[in-house]
């Protein structure tokens, strides 16, 4: 059964969060609006770079406070899982325009979302999406990669160069 696609001009709010133990997590992005909320899976690393892009454009975002990001609202079930999304800021509006689309085996036809959102809003959505990210296992010293406290090794110090 194909995953509906959806646009929304405006949102009332958007959270970032994740579900389950560090190393086993599944990230979620959702978007509120008039007509109720959209719960997408995406990567650990999608959101870390939404975030980042966003810390960049956004200078005031060095500032807010985090509890201005709100929580996620359950039951938290996927629509669909994202697999690209693309950003873009209206300079005269404030506003920036998301598109989404979804993760699919080839020869599938992948839903795609829309939605616009307030500087305000984005800006909130930084560092909640931030301190989700963070929050996760510690970046191995040596290769960068997670630590994994599951007995996994280093590639890097079993020999190998990454």
């Amino acid at each position: 059964m194909p995953s509906e696609s959806f646009e929304f001009d405006s949102v009332n709010r958007l959270a970032a969060g994740a579900l389950g133990p560090p190393g086993k997590r599944v990230f979620f992005l959702q978007i509120s609006h008039a007509g109720g909320v959209v719960t997408l899976k995406v990567e650990k690393e999608q959101l870390r770079v939404l975030a980042d892009r966003l810390f960049a454009l956004i200078p005031e975002s060095r500032t807010i406070e985090l509890s201005m990001a709100p929580p996620l609202q359950e039951p938290l079930v996927a629509a669909w899982a994202v697999g690209a999304m693309t950003l873009a800021y209206d300079e005269g509006d404030k506003r920036f325009d998301v598109s989404l689309m979804e993760l699919v085996e080839e020869g599938q036809e992948p839903a795609v979302g829309r939605f616009g959102a307030t500087l305000t809003q984005m800006r909130a959505l930084v560092h909640q999406a931030l301190g989700v990210v963070a929050a996760g296992r510690p970046p191995c010293p040596i290769c960068g990669g997670p630590v994994d406290h599951d007995g996994g090794i280093c590639p890097r110090a079993n020999g190998h160069h990454t």
